[in-house]
C-alpha cells in the first residue's frame, strides 16, 4: 500500500506535472498514478484491433500537454515563469493578508473539472454574449453527477456587504460584494480558509466554505480579520454532464490552484486573475495570455 500524502495532494500532482526532464526522467514520470489522482485516462490509447494509437478529442488532451512542456522547461525557466506571473499580486496580497502571502501561488491544468477547481474562459469565448464571463475565473464548489455550481473569483462590484444586510457596524460591513454568477437570486456565498469557523465546509484543501454566524463572532471577538472572508452575489451553474462538455468543447480550461489563488482579494489587481492563472500554468495558455495582452503590453 503506497504511504498516503501529507497535506495537499493537488500541490503534489502540481509538482508532478511539473517536473521536467532532467529532475525526473521519463520513465520516472508515474503518469498512472497521476491520472488515477484526475480520475481520468490517458488522451492516447491503443487500439487493440489495429495497434494504432489515437487521441482523444476531449480535454484529457491538455494534461499530456502540460506534461509534455515540463519536460522542455528547466527548473530555472520555470521559476521565473511562476514569478514573473505571481510577483506584481503577491506584492499586493502582502498587505492585504500578509498570511495568506505566505502560501506558494500555484496552478496547473487538469484533464477535467472537479470540485474546488478552477474553470478558466477560453480567450475568445464570452466576448459579445454573457460578457461577465470574458477571462473570469470560476471556482467550483460543488461538482457531481448531480451537475457543477461555482463562484466567479474575478468580478467584484461597486458594493460592501453594509448593502445587503443594512448594517453599517456589522463585521463584515466594509467587505466587498463580489459578482458570483448570473443563477440564485438573493443568495450570497461566503469563502475563506479558517478551518475553525464552525459549520464551514472544506471545498478543497485550506479554502471553505459556509459559516457565517460563527465566522462573525469570530470577527467580533477580536480572533479573526474580516478581510479573510470573501462574499458572492449569486452563483454559476450547470445540469448534469453540461459543464463536461462545455470543457470538451474549449468553453473553459480546468485548472487546479493553490489556496492562495482562490482566496485572495481580486479588486484592482497590478495584473489580472485570468492572466496570472494562465501564465501558471504555463505551455499554450501562459501564451493564449501573452497574446490576449500583447497590445496592452506594448503601450
Amino acid at each position: 500500500m503506497a504511504p498516503a500524502l501529507d497535506g495537499d495532494w493537488r500541490e503534489f500532482r502540481a509538482k508532478l506535472v511539473a517536473s521536467h526532464a532532467t529532475e525526473l526522467p521519463d520513465e520516472q514520470i508515474d503518469v498512472e498514478q497521476l491520472q488515477k489522482m484526475q480520475g481520468g485516462k490517458s488522451a492516447k490509447h491503443r487500439n487493440e484491433k489495429d495497434k494504432t494509437t489515437t487521441t482523444t478529442s476531449s480535454g484529457y488532451g491538455i494534461i499530456d500537454d502540460a506534461i509534455d512542456n515540463a519536460k522542455i522547461e528547466s527548473l530555472e525557466e520555470r521559476e521565473r515563469r511562476e514569478r514573473e506571473a505571481t510577483e506584481a499580486n503577491l506584492e499586493l496580497l502582502k498587505t492585504q493578508n500578509p498570511e495568506l502571502a505566505k502560501d506558494k501561488a500555484w496552478a496547473h491544468v487538469i484533464a477535467k473539472p472537479e470540485k474546488g477547481s478552477l474553470i478558466v474562459a477560453a480567450t475568445d469565448d464570452f466576448v459579445t454574449s454573457q460578457q461577465y464571463f470574458n477571462q473570469c475565473v470560476i471556482l467550483l464548489l460543488e461538482h457531481s453527477k448531480d451537475g457543477s455550481m461555482g463562484v466567479i473569483l474575478n468580478r467584484p462590484t461597486m458594493y460592501k456587504m453594509a448593502d445587503v444586510v443594512n448594517d453599517a457596524n456589522g463585521p463584515f460591513s466594509e467587505n466587498a460584494l463580489y459578482f458570483g454568477g448570473d443563477v440564485g437570486d438573493g443568495t450570497v456565498s461566503f469563502l475563506h480558509g479558517s478551518p475553525d469557523v464552525a459549520d464551514a465546509e472544506e471545498v478543497s484543501p485550506g479554502v471553505f466554505i459556509g459559516g457565517f454566524n460563527d465566522a462573525g463572532r469570530l470577527v467580533k471577538e477580536g480572533k479573526k480579520d474580516p478581510r479573510e472572508f470573501k462574499f458572492f452575489a449569486r452563483y454559476c451553474g450547470w445540469a448534469p454532464g453540461q459543464l463536461e462538455e462545455e470543457c470538451d468543447d474549449g468553453v473553459w480550461y480546468p485548472v487546479a490552484c493553490s489556496r492562495q489563488i482562490a482566496l485572495k482579494p481580486v479588486i484592482a489587481l497590478p495584473k489580472p486573475l485570468w492572466r496570472e492563472v494562465l501564465e501558471l500554468c504555463g505551455g499554450e495558455l501562459a501564451l493564449k495570455a501573452k497574446r490576449a495582452y500583447a497590445a496592452e503590453d506594448e503601450n
